[in-house]
């Protein structure tokens, strides 16, 4: 509980940090503002639900292109656990148990709504605006993975039934293992703050925080490897979409497609719905 009001005091106090100084319109009531963010996020919602509608040739190769990575990233899972568990020790597991919070959707979302208060209150633009696309991101991505997990129904590490068993459709959480939701939520939330600080040391920071959570699960033998590679292409994908969207509002439409971006230490593989 002190580790996660920690992360909580962290996340508010460094996006205020880094907040502009432009302030929202102060002619109009909060309650109008809220009430313009909830339709903004259905919009987001409808847009990205019905991306697979719009993919074209290119769109449907790039999509088989995520589902063959995991596939061949799935071949390593049981050497990956098995390095896991030989690498246990006490303070591995105090790591885990911290980078882990920051895939916690509960911790997140409360980040994201204490943020979203206090940008509203204050009169913060840019708070308000990361804060609301934070956690739409977060929705966004928690509903994909929740899909995928109750459609696969891949069996957990723990219960020793291999990375191969998968029970369809299953509803309880020993079959959720495909794909890792703290892995989406953590990489959705770093995806926007990235774009909101707009600063590669930030973006390298939260980039690298996003993946030891995902490591994290796989040590903790929640997941395999292959559950956390898909989780962050596809969470990525959509948090990128939300984010190209929300730039693009009233501007001509442009097409979609495939995006290489450099980053620090490589390239990022973009798919733009």
């Amino acid at each position: 509980m002190k580790c996660s009001g920690v992360i909580l005091l962290a996340f508010v106090l460094c996006v205020k940090a880094g907040a502009q100084p432009d302030s929202l319109n102060g002619a109009e009531p909060w309650h109008t503002i809220v009430k313009q963010d909830v339709g903004t996020f259905w919009s987001a919602f409808l847009h990205i639900g019905s991306a697979p509608a719009r993919w074209n040739g290119e769109s449907a190769a790039i999509a088989g292109g995520m589902i063959v990575t995991t596939g061949v990233t799935g071949l390593a899972d049981e050497q990956v656990a098995l390095r896991a568990q030989r690498s246990r020790s006490r303070s591995a597991d105090h790591i885990e148990s911290v980078v882990r919070m920051y895939g916690e959707v509960w911790v997140l979302a409360a980040a994201c709504g204490g943020s979203y208060a206090v940008g509203l209150i204050s009169g913060d633009r840019w708070l308000h605006e990361t804060a609301f696309l934070a956690g739409t991101g977060l929705i966004l991505t928690a509903t994909a993975t929740q899909a995928v997990k109750f459609i696969a129904g891949r069996s957990r590490p723990y219960l020793s039934d291999g990375p191969g068993a998968f029970r369809m459709f299953a509803g309880d959480e020993d079959h959720h293992s495909f794909p890792s939701g703290h892995t989406a939520a953590a990489f959705s939330v770093s995806a926007v703050l990235a774009h909101q600080f707009r600063n590669a040391w930030a973006t390298a920071g939260l980039y690298t925080l996003a993946t030891l959570t995902s490591l994290s699960r796989v040590y903790a033998d929640e997941h395999w490897f292959s559950d956390c590679v898909f989780s962050a292409m596809l969470s990525t994908a959509i948090t990128h979409s939300l984010l190209r969207w929300y730039d693009e509002r009233g501007a001509p439409t442009s097409e979609g497609g495939v995006r290489v971006v450099p980053t620090v230490g490589g390239i990022t593989v973009l798919y733009i719905f």
